[in-house]
């Protein structure tokens, strides 16, 4: 939708507090894989409409299977300002292949 400019696509979605999950239908949508990751969620693509039912049961596997993290910031700061959040994840050797997703940040409230 051309109503938005990415970055108030992306803006909007901070503020929403939701993770978008998606699925790009016979090619790439880089625009979708960019919001959706910044959102702590995820993009998928599918070639044909066949693929479809079976990427949806994938997408609903993922939602369902996660661990959920949290923290404390030592210093909370309530300037309503937009903070970063960065993960790493180390896994241990040998093990299978991970994926994490995760807020890049967050709204801090104003007081």
């Amino acid at each position: 939708n051309s109503r938005y400019t990415e970055r108030e696509i992306k803006n909007l979605v901070r503020e929403a507090d939701v993770r978008i999950f998606s699925i790009s239908i016979f090619k790439r949508s880089p625009i979708l894989e960019r919001i959706s990751e910044e959102s702590g969620g995820r993009a998928y693509q599918v070639r044909n409409l066949d693929e479809l039912p079976e990427m949806a049961a994938k997408l609903s596997a993922e939602i369902h299977s996660h661990y959920v993290l949290s923290y404390l910031p030592q210093k909370i700061e309530n300037d309503g300002k937009y903070h970063k959040v960065i993960v790493r994840l180390v896994p241990p050797a040998g093990s299978p292949p991970l994926h994490i997703a995760w807020r890049h940040g967050y709204h801090a409230p104003l007081h």
